[in-house]
């Protein structure tokens, strides 16, 4: 069983297997970029990638989110950890439009909590 102490990285052969080709994201509704998007218009980390493999760094993201209008949704906290459960990043971040609910219930996301935020996505 793995859990906060005990990653399942450690197992040989687990890392490749719990990445999702293209094919697969697509048939289970991921957002992917498309090819109408212009690829000078992104910012990438490195000038290549190589090939994933055992050594890979594997990285968790969640992003809360609240909502800002009937049908939409804004960032309010993004966190990332790595695969030694150590967080390499959380922050929250204020949504450009008013807040009509904070679905508390479902992303712990309070008033209180976000009381004094200025981080802004641009």
């Amino acid at each position: 069983m793995y859990g906060p102490t005990t990653p399942p990285f450690g197992d040989p052969g687990l890392k490749v297997p719990l990445v999702l080709t293209l094919e697969e994201m697509i048939s289970l509704n991921y957002t992917v970029p498309s090819a109408s998007i212009d690829e000078n218009s992104m910012q990438f980390s490195l000038p290549f990638y190589t090939a994933l493999s055992e050594h890979s760094p594997v990285f968790a993201i969640d992003c809360e989110m609240v909502k800002v209008g009937p049908d939409l949704s804004a960032l309010s906290r993004l966190s990332i950890v790595n695969e030694n459960y150590e967080v390499i990043l959380d922050v929250l971040v204020k949504p450009d439009k008013q807040i009509i609910d904070y679905v508390t219930k479902y992303s712990g996301m309070t008033p209180q909590l976000l009381e004094g935020v200025t981080l802004r996505l641009e």
